[in-house]
């Protein structure tokens, strides 16, 4: 990592006349890009659309591998706003530096592209990505990397459900997500969808799969569990659980990644939805009946407030049972 920085380091001194270019992927000269300069010069152009186009629509990105396109969009998801500095009030301080292409079999490349800027002639690395490139119609097609690092993982495929794991699937906390997503969704009215879960050790390793070398973001975490990205016929969840066998998940959350599915984020009562999540799915593996019964030990004969009456008893509850 540390002989990466340097080099990267290098690179920006190398370029610094070049970032009024604020969309197009700074080159080194010492990067091995395809002989054919007719190909190199494909495969620059290609990717430079593709970041531009990152910003937009997943779906109107048309330099997106299709036969990876919902895996791809896990990663665009972490890539878009990446050249902002909130800090410095730029939108674009850091600049896409492409920093490895190294050729596989079939006419596919393995590409790691850093995004980097220079305040005050002092290096910063904001993030950095590995991508999949591949060659076709006379033009580069990238893709994320999931599928071809977890390639050596075991499946096991569960009705609309493919797990993907190291060792051991923890097959009771498998069936019991199914369930209470079916559950969920029945009272939702909302039809099942092909779902891909990928089972890591911890968050560096959901980054790390998904195609996130590095991003400052997420410096020293490892609290977040989980990324996500759905359409509206496949969803694919990177997820992190201690022996990375899918040995939790929270009923809770799943009620909120469920309901946002099918009810638009800007219509959804919010404390509703909140409320919901705790009647169905409790917190921090604590049902609701417990809840309800601590909140009555710590309340003591009081009467139940005004607020917890109208939950139990509100529309939205009554048009999900």
């Amino acid at each position: 990592m540390y002989k990466r920085l340097i080099n990267l380091v290098i690179l920006i001194c190398i370029t610094i006349p070049g970032f009024c270019q604020v969309n197009n992927v700074i080159v080194a000269p010492y990067i091995n890009l395809p002989k054919d300069s007719v190909v190199a010069s494909q495969f620059i152009s290609s990717l430079n659309k593709f970041l531009q186009l990152k910003e937009g629509a997943d779906t109107g990105n048309n330099f997106v591998w299709r036969d990876e396109r919902v895996e791809t969009f896990l990663l665009l998801d972490e890539m878009k706003g990446i050249e902002k500095n909130a800090k410095l009030k730029n939108n674009s301080f850091y600049k896409p530096y492409l920093t490895n292409v190294v050729k596989l079999n079939g006419g596919t490349y393995a590409v790691a592209v850093a995004y980097m800027g220079v305040d005050e002639n002092t290096p910063l690395l904001k993030a950095g990505f590995n991508l999949m490139a591949h060659y076709a119609n006379n033009q580069f097609y990238f893709s994320s990397p999931l599928k071809q690092n977890t390639i050596t993982w075991r499946v096991e495929k569960k009705g609309d459900y493919t797990f993907y794991f190291k060792n051991k699937l923890n097959e009771e906390k498998a069936s019991s997500y199914m369930q209470t997503v079916a559950f969920y969704d029945k009272k939702l009215r909302a039809r099942g969808q092909q779902t891909h879960i990928y089972c890591c050790d911890d968050f560096p390793e959901v980054l790390k799969v998904a195609g996130v070398d590095y991003n400052a973001t997420y410096n020293g975490f490892n609290s977040n569990t989980n990324l996500g990205v759905q359409t509206a016929d496949k969803k694919i969840i990177v997820n992190a659980s201690d022996g990375g066998g899918f040995n939790d998940f929270d009923p809770h959350d799943l009620w909120h990644d469920r309901l946002h599915r099918v009810v638009s984020t800007d219509s959804i009562n919010k404390p509703v939805d909140e409320g919901c999540a705790f009647l169905y799915g409790g917190s921090w593996g604590m049902s609701w009946a417990d809840i309800l019964k601590k909140f009555k030990e710590k309340m003591g004969a009081r009467p139940m407030p005004i607020g917890l009456r109208y939950l139990k008893r509100s529309t939205i509850l009554e048009i999900t049972n």
